[in-house]
């Protein structure tokens, strides 16, 4: 669920009509609404309606939302606002606290004269906004729209409408429509918000018999929302965001190496989006097919690594044509004085900009741990979380590019990664031209395995498109090539015997005479190997190798690993974080012991052991209960030992 999704289930209106107000005030109410979405309910809505004794109406709403991103990250995203309005719904204040994976947020919202003066802060970084307030003309908050629309006369059949949307705060023209009441709802009314994003956030509102709100739906993104009894709001379930509304695909062919992609051909087919709305074409990706039949649009793209190039362009990059590219934005904040601060630092003098582009991609590469994060943090939030998810990354390094004078775009398309397509971000830098830069891999002008759709000068500039392709996208690897490694004519990938060699990753480890046996447990995605010993039953002992982004150490590998495993255990001990060298290469050890979170809870003992060398990552790890620990820790170093890297 991204930020949008959020927003639009907690959007801000205001309205502005030439029908006359409501003579009489809502009424005193208490409803509860539930989030539905294929058949979970994964959300609920409280929404409290009361007078104070000056007369004013203070609408108290309660949301929260449990979700699952990818199977792999449950969170619970919790937001209490508070509204104050006058009995023409005018506003007069606003307070939003809001609880999520990354931390704590709030909003203080006064007037100030004319104006709705709108203080956000999220990790000590504050920002302001401000909304005219006029005294003819005045926005409504989000729970006062429905009494607003409820309380116009049946003969009115549109009102001009206005949208504030969280959290840029801008303010956006729309229309809301009334449509033809059912026998389930007395009023019906459809509101297409946020016009200059194409219809994103455009949702029904369908009203009862008492005039307050039934239900609100909307298709971009997909929203259920109904009224329900307290007691079904209060059970919910976490909602698994996967596949298609994520834009995530299982490959349709197995890569078994994509690191060693040369070529790759895919074809991108998809229904109602008009080729014009797509930006295909980069210089690692060209079109090579396009045709249309029975409904369904598709091309044929071809990724290949781009020309290799000398750029002599230095910084800043002054050129006119480049300024949406340079300016601030509601997420990418190059004038912030700590974005522009750690800019400068990272690139320490640098002027080519080339150059200055890898040592950002590499300075943010090291700098944000890698979370699933609900929502989309602006570059000065990163900063001061150090979380974040793909986005993330791409408006904290576009942030900086352009505090430095690098021209910068967001892409939005799919990585490969694991056997999947992913939802991606990333970023296009301007050094004379337009290079790719991943800064989560820490890949500048390189990666095959990003399949791009859509550029723009802002982050909400590639969203229309996103959730439009959640409806119909469909993606097929129609042929690649692989490169080959010197270690492929002397050696072979495989397990003989007790002995596991394997050229992609340039190491072999063997388990012979040692009492231990070796089982391949191997999937495309990382090479993953399974020690037992009839003697050591309940030793779990493994060794896993796989990818990682250029800048990637031993350390940040178990700090990752770390955050799972506080959220696994109860009572998690850490006896052993320290650093290591294993065969010359860097490297970290993790020792710790917790409690299972079962029924009945065991303690476990878990050592692991990681390291890096070149682009390949390895860990070995063994759990086991106290006693079996103890014992077998001297054959788990010696299994250890016998790792060795094979040399070109």
């Amino acid at each position: 669920m991204t930020r949008q999704h959020l927003a639009a289930c907690l959007v801000t209106f205001s309205v502005l009509t030439s029908v006359a107000l409501a003579q009489t005030s809502p009424k005193d109410r208490d409803v509860w609404y539930e989030y539905v979405q294929d058949g979970v309910r994964y959300g609920s809505r409280h929404v409290s309606l009361t007078h104070d004794n000056d007369g004013n109406l203070r609408y108290t709403v309660e949301s929260k939302f449990l979700t699952d991103l990818f199977g792999a990250q449950k969170q619970n995203n919790q937001t209490t606002q508070v509204f104050v309005v006058t009995p023409s719904l005018r506003p007069i204040s606003v307070r939003i606290d809001s609880t999520d994976l990354t931390g704590k947020s709030q909003v203080r919202g006064t007037r100030e004269g004319d104006e709705l003066v709108i203080r956000s802060t999220r990790d000590g970084v504050t920002s302001e906004a401000r909304v005219a307030c006029g005294k003819d003309k005045y926005p409504l908050f989000d729970v006062c729209v429905a009494d607003r629309l409820a309380s116009l006369k049946q003969s009115t059949t549109t009102t001009t409408i206005h949208v504030i949307t969280e959290p840029t705060w801008d303010v956006n023209e729309t229309v809301a429509t009334r449509k033809p009441s059912t026998r389930a709802a007395a009023a019906v009314w459809g509101v297409s918000l946020a016009s200059s994003i194409d219809g994103l956030g455009s949702t029904v509102l369908s009203f009862s018999d008492d005039g307050v709100m039934r239900s609100r739906t909307a298709k971009m993104p997909r929203i259920l929302m109904r009224r329900c009894t307290e007691a079904q709001a209060k059970k919910l379930t976490h909602l698994l965001i996967d596949g298609s509304d994520v834009l995530t695909y299982r490959l349709d062919k197995p890569i078994e190496r994509p690191s060693r992609l040369r070529s790759l051909e895919v074809r991108i087919s998809w229904k109602d989006i008009p080729f014009a709305e797509f930006e295909l074409e980069d210089a690692r990706q060209r079109i090579i097919k396009r045709e249309s039949k029975d409904g369904v649009d598709s091309v044929v793209v071809a990724i290949a690594a781009p020309t290799l190039t000398i750029d002599r362009a230095t910084i800043p990059i002054r050129d006119a044509a480049m300024a949406p590219y340079l300016a601030e934005g509601a997420y990418l904040k190059p004038k912030d004085a700590a974005i522009i601060k750690v800019a400068k630092a990272a690139i320490a003098g640098e002027t080519n900009a080339t150059a200055a582009v890898r040592a950002l991609s590499t300075w943010v590469n090291g700098y944000i741990d890698g979370q699933l994060v609900v929502g989309t943090l602006t570059g000065p939030q990163v900063l001061a979380s150090r979380r974040g998810k793909c986005t993330e990354f791409a408006t904290l390094f576009g942030s900086m590019a352009r505090a430095v004078g690098i021209p910068t775009r967001v892409v939005l398309g799919e990585r490969m990664v694991t056997e999947r397509w992913m939802g991606h971000m990333w970023n296009e830098a301007y050094v004379g031209r337009w290079i790719t830069v991943d800064a989560g891999f820490n890949e500048v002008d390189e990666s095959q395995l990003l399949l791009k759709f859509i550029h723009s000068d802002t982050v909400m500039g590639t969203q229309s498109l996103r959730f439009k392709l959640t409806a119909s996208l469909q993606l097929s690897i129609e042929s690649f090539a692989l490169g080959t490694s010197n270690l492929d004519s002397r050696f072979k990938t495989g397990l003989v015997g007790a002995t596991y060699t394997n050229t992609d990753h340039a190491f072999r480890i063997s388990a012979r005479d040692s009492g231990w046996s070796l089982h391949d447990k191997s999937t495309p995605s990382a090479v993953t190997l399974q020690f037992k010993n009839a003697a050591a039953k309940g030793v779990l002992i493994h060794l896993v190798a796989f990818r990682v982004p250029k800048g990637t150490t031993g350390k940040m590998i178990l700090d990752g690993r770390k955050a799972a495993w506080d959220s696994s255990y109860n009572d998690l001990t850490y006896t052993q974080n320290v650093a290591t060298k294993i065969l010359g290469s860097a490297g970290h050890i993790l020792q710790f012991n917790g409690l299972t979170k079962s029924k009945k809870p065991i303690r476990n003992f878990t050592r692991e052991v990681a390291w890096v060398r070149g682009d390949s990552g390895y860990l070995m790890n063994m759990i086991a209960l106290e006693g079996p620990f103890k014992t077998q820790m001297p054959h788990f170093e010696k299994l250890l030992k016998r790792f060795r890297f094979l040399s070109e």
